[in-house]
């Protein structure tokens, strides 16, 4: 232990023995650190509001932060030593004992501090995180500390949390000496790629996953505006035909005008004269898909571009982003209506159009139902997963990226039931695959 802890708890067991027995615990529990220049902002924070109320073995946790608070200004630490005392954490402390609304407090508390690593275009950090990533958040944070102690930025002031953005990507891309000389980036991308490849359990998942993962260590460039606007034409037209807004039916579809505008504008296959959206299925799920997405909304009973569906509208790179991002599913998003189980499955489909140049539909399906059930899962009353629930999890997916014009229809010249991206298509998968591997929350979840 670093010496000048040992004299300050030594001189506060003369004053209060319990005092410094609690000081000393706190301080062997403060990030596993024993030496006083390494204690940062962080890891007092996360100890006094996360850790602390957790601990259920902790007879009096607001008398082991006031004791840490003791110890830190004695061996110089002041501005630690108040946080430790601060309001916050004795708010935090007193929430915990009464009840469950502590962890809001303590995220609130967390973000007006402004060192807490924030979500970029580049990472959405994971709730359950691998080694590399552990080590890299908390680079970010003690480089957030910096910035606020220098005055980069000051956190509640405008623009503080695009420069934290800033910082914390800066940061992610650095060299770092106190890491073997590597860039925490690269390791966190390497860490997702195996941590979705390689499931405890299940062999296929990771023969069939391997060989797309390493396609997806580096990004995929945005392709020239052409090829974006062949490639997503069906998303764009739909984006022009709403424009400032259509009006919906009473029951919420399309009007017939709309709808045969839809229809003949972007080519779509039509089931027969009828131009009741529930009569054109590959309408009506183009547009549940592209709500899906974020691109479009309903509003005060009409259908409407959102902001980012006016954007991606007149720029082929946003749209492509916008779409690349939501394609797949996040499990358990509001209104996603999707499980871990279906986003499973979601990974094998579309990893299987970039394996290969083309994927045989009951192979894939056959093949999601060998994983799912090697990973554990299981239907409500227990049993297998059968052929037939995991034909309708595959349909979702297929239903999904058909009606965005991302297959090429059925023609003569191959099998049935092989399906084949159009060209541009396998890309704009990559692009997905590789936004779910570093945004996702939680990556891989098996029930066992």
């Amino acid at each position: 232990m670093d010496t000048s802890v040992c004299s300050a708890l030594a001189s506060m067991r003369l004053d209060d023995p319990a005092l410094a027995e609690a000081a000393s615990q706190a301080w062997e529990y403060l990030d596993g650190t024993d030496e006083a220049e390494r204690v940062t902002q962080w890891r007092v924070q996360s100890f006094c509001w996360y850790m602390l109320p957790r601990d259920r073995f902790v007879a009096s946790p607001a008398q082991v932060a006031a004791a840490l608070a003791d110890l830190l200004a004695r061996v110089g630490l002041s501005r630690y030593a108040d946080i430790a005392r601060s309001e916050t954490t004795g708010e935090i402390l007193a929430a915990a004992e009464s009840g469950d609304r502590w962890p809001a407090l303590a995220e609130r508390a967390m973000t007006a501090s402004g060192i807490l690593p924030p979500d970029t275009s580049m990472i959405s950090w994971a709730y359950y995180s691998g080694p590399a990533e552990s080590v890299a958040y908390v680079a970010v944070a003690d480089a957030l500390e910096l910035a606020v102690q220098v005055g980069e930025y000051t956190p509640g002031r405008s623009g503080w949390r695009g420069r934290r953005a800033e910082i914390t990507d800066r940061v992610l891309v650095a060299e770092h000496a106190q890491i073997g000389g590597v860039v925490p980036y690269d390791q966190i991308v390497r860490e997702r790629i195996e941590a979705w490849t390689d499931v405890p359990g299940s062999p296929l998942r990771t023969r069939l996953l391997g060989p797309v993962g390493r396609q997806l260590a580096e990004p995929v460039p945005v392709p020239e505006p052409a090829t974006v606007e062949r490639l997503l034409g069906r998303v764009t037209g739909l984006l022009a035909i709403i424009g400032t807004g259509v009006p919906l039916t009473q029951a919420g579809y399309l009007r017939p005008d709309v709808v045969a505008r839809c229809v003949d504008e972007l080519a779509l296959d039509a089931m027969g004269d009828s131009r009741r959206e529930g009569d054109q299925p590959t309408l009506l799920l183009l547009r549940e898909t592209v709500q899906r997405l974020g691109l479009i909304r309903r509003r005060s009973g009409r259908l409407v571009l959102s902001a980012a569906g006016r954007a991606a509208l007149h720029d082929v790179a946003r749209l492509w982003s916008e779409v690349a991002a939501r394609l797949v599913p996040e499990p358990g998003v509001r209104g996603s209506g999707q499980t871990q189980a279906s986003v499973a499955v979601w990974d094998l489909v579309l990893a299987g159009l970039v394996a290969a140049p083309s994927a045989d539909r009951g192979e894939t399906i056959e093949h999601c139902r060998v994983v799912l059930d090697e990973s554990g899962w299981r239907l409500a009353g227990g049993g297998p997963i059968d052929l037939m629930t995991t034909a309708d999890l595959y349909y979702e997916v297929y239903r999904a990226i058909s009606s965005l014009g991302l297959l090429r229809p059925w023609s003569s010249d191959r099998p049935p039931g092989v399906d084949e991206p159009v060209p541009g298509a396998a890309d704009l998968i990559r692009a997905a695959l590789r936004h779910r591997l570093l945004h996702s929350r939680t990556l891989v979840r098996v029930p066992r």
